[in-house]
């Protein structure tokens, strides 16, 4: 366990030195049938990463039915 956090401490101090206002780390396996990736792409991978910045308005309205 100690290693994971030491991940997330790093990752999330990386996110927020690089303007990130949120972060976030989530365990996926229940999640991972819903994800548009391989099962080859998806072989290993445990965790999620997500981090949220501030987007400026025209890039708010050019996102019209999914994430672009």
């Amino acid at each position: 366990m100690a290693v994971e956090k030491e991940n997330y401490e790093w990752l999330r101090k990386l996110a927020f030195d690089h303007g990130a206002r949120l972060f976030g780390v989530a365990g996926i396996e229940p999640l991972k049938k819903y994800f548009l990736l391989s099962p080859a792409e998806l072989n290993g991978l445990k965790f999620g990463v997500s981090v949220g910045v501030v987007l400026s308005r025209a890039v708010l309205d050019g996102i019209k039915n999914h994430p672009t």
